[in-house]
């Protein structure tokens, strides 16, 4: 099963990363811009941090088609970090980044959420974390659920 950690700069996803990592002992994937192909031939557990591709199209308002979604239909859970703009904002502030600007956090949030929740992805077996709750026995027992 390989664990895909999706949501916008600042929510958690790499914290979040390592605390599963520790708990699941599976190692923790970066880094694979431009390859999907990465995801489909990493055949153990594993957790990618993120999926640069589709953060950017999610970034610059890009459709994400099936293409791009295929490699994440099989033996992923893709767990999005829901976290209050309010957090993600104060985060934003202390830590800053090259490429986005304080303004866009609050539209990227949306982006992720529309295409989360409103487009059809049927085909994705996907869990939310909320970020306030801390509860992360809900991914670990998925995980485990659907096969190490």
């Amino acid at each position: 099963m390989r664990l895909i950690l999706i949501g916008p700069d600042c929510c958690g996803k790499s914290t979040l990363a390592k605390k599963l990592s520790k708990q699941l002992n599976v190692p923790i994937i970066k880094g694979i811009r431009g390859d999907f192909d990465q995801i489909n031939r990493q055949k153990e557990p594993c957790i990618f941090d993120r999926i640069p591709n589709i953060d950017e199209r999610i970034y610059t308002n890009s459709k994400i088609t099936d293409k791009d979604i295929e490699p994440l239909k099989d033996n992923c859970i893709v767990l999005y970090i829901e976290t209050p703009l309010s957090v993600l904002k104060e985060r934003f502030e202390i830590r800053g980044d090259e490429e986005v600007n304080l303004d866009d956090i609050q539209r990227v949030k949306e982006n992720y959420e529309k295409w989360l929740f409103m487009e059809n992805r049927i085909n994705l077996m996907m869990i939310t974390y909320d970020y306030t709750k801390k509860d992360i026995d809900r991914i670990i027992e998925a995980f485990n659920k659907y096969g190490k």
